[in-house]
């Protein structure tokens, strides 16, 4: 009797795997997922701009003081501008749950056709989780590389010589490129802190989910997830220095994300806040969009943020993005002691120890200035005070480029939801450089409650 009690509970087992929830079988219901992560590398959710020329400002990014751009012909080789991106990428988790434990590695074309900088995006594999409510996403990444970086000596002579193209890691093998993640682990800000070893900025990279988070339900059929890293259009060339085997002083000249938002200066290293991403959720079949046209007469774009936010909660303005000064004396931070003389030249070990000299000289201010009276917090709460003003700086979910005189779109809203959508001209930041808030020419909010494709917006 007891066996034919375990008989009919073993086929009543089977019966629920084989017929799972609802009126479709568990094996479907596994093999199914509704979760779709999207990566895009552009400031717009849909519609980008143009990849413009040149990536860099009009003049040498300030850590370029070793080796001009003018100098490395004569040094042998210019660098010339990247023509790959290669992101490799551990696994993301959801509020700190693993849901994509999956590693990817992505090797893409700097172009306007690419899906990564063409506004369609790439695919992350993921499975789908717990249905419920989601406000954060860590992803973690192993490598952000350029390529096209190249490396320079200073011979005995007091002259710069090209060694070759700098190398990286990638998917296992050396590849011409330079990883600039490992630039990103700390900020200068997080340098300046006792407990800077313990921050890490990029492994997790924490990403906001905005414009409310996804909720997601295995409901719906399908749920995507996207995510942009802001790369197009945001990148410079920056120098770094080393000795090679030979004691020799060496600068490398790579690419990597632009340092608008958190300065980087001759001689540091820490690039890390300067990567900046939003994610952002949709439920397709559950969208709109809000179109309009663009008769300011120049180019820029429409930017969307959920109500009751503004751009202002967004945005910040570009008179604080400078990094804060030293009040009462001549620097900003604290002095960088310079780089060894190469071997059997004169000239470089004069001028070794006249840098040195001014080192010590600017060295005693600072240390004067900001270590000797404990009561002297205004180095301390000027930088607290910056640093609490660039984080708040946010990507909006939605954003679009619009040329001057032409139509909007903007893609994959979700419905009953509203917005104060506004125009930005591009003419008012450069380039590597992006959206400000207050700035003259900025038009709007326009609320926009979405019901369906909502159209007659114009600016």
């Amino acid at each position: 009797m007891i066996k034919r009690y375990k008989s009919w509970a073993l086929l009543c087992i089977a019966a629920a795997v084989i017929t799972g929830c609802g009126d479709k079988p568990l094996f479907d219901e596994l093999a199914t997922n509704r979760l779709k992560v999207v990566l895009k590398g552009t400031f717009e959710s849909n519609g980008p701009r143009d990849w413009q020329a040149p990536l860099w400002t009009a003049t040498d990014h300030g850590s370029l003081n070793d080796l001009t751009s003018a100098g490395e012909t004569t040094a042998g080789k210019a660098t010339a501008a990247p023509r790959k991106f290669m992101l490799d990428i551990a696994e993301m988790k959801l509020n700190g749950s693993p849901f994509a434990n999956y590693r990817h590695t992505y090797n893409l074309d700097v172009t306007d056709t690419n899906p990564f900088f063409n506004g369609t995006g790439v695919e992350f594999d993921c499975d789908d989780p717990e249905p419920k409510h989601y406000s954060k996403l860590k992803v973690y990444l192993r490598k952000l590389i350029f390529n096209n970086g190249e490396l320079y000596h200073l011979n005995p002579s007091g002259a710069w010589e090209h060694d070759g193209a700098l190398k990286a890691i990638f998917k296992e093998s050396t590849i011409d490129g330079f990883d600039f993640n490992q630039l990103l682990v700390n900020s200068y800000y997080d340098s300046l802190l006792e407990q800077d070893t313990h921050i890490n900025r990029v492994f997790p990279f924490s990403i906001v989910i905005d414009d409310g988070g996804l909720d997601y339900s295995n409901k719906d059929e399908e749920t995507v997830l996207e995510v942009r890293f802001v790369i197009k259009n945001f990148v410079k060339k920056y120098e770094y220095d080393s000795y090679n085997d030979d004691g020799y002083h060496q600068v490398g000249h790579y690419w990597a994300v632009s340092d608008w938002l958190r300065e980087m200066k001759a001689d540091e290293e820490p690039l890390g806040g300067n990567l900046l991403a939003v994610a952002r959720a949709y439920v397709p079949g559950k969208v709109g969009s809000i179109s309009g046209q663009n008769t300011t007469g120049v180019a820029g774009y429409a930017v969307a943020v959920p109500d009751p936010k503004t751009i202002a909660d967004y945005f910040i303005s570009s008179t604080a993005v400078p990094r804060p000064p030293c009040n009462d004396i001549a620097c900003e931070d604290s002095p960088k002691t310079p780089y060894l003389p190469a071997g059997n030249s004169v000239e470089s070990f004069l001028d070794y120890y006249l840098k040195y000299e001014q080192y010590k000289h600017r060295h005693n201010e600072f240390y004067n200035f900001v270590g000797t009276d404990s009561s002297n917090t205004d180095y301390e709460d000027a930088w607290n005070a910056y640093e609490d003003y660039v984080k708040d700086y946010r990507i909006p979910p939605l954003a679009t480029y619009v040329p001057s005189g032409s139509n909007y779109s903007l893609e994959n809203v979700p419905l009953g939801k509203t917005y104060n959508v506004y125009f930005i001209p591009a003419s008012i930041f450069n380039n590597a450089e992006l959206p400000h808030a207050g700035e003259a020419g900025q038009l709007g909010p326009l609320s926009v409650t979405v019901n369906g494709d909502e159209s007659g917006r114009d600016f």
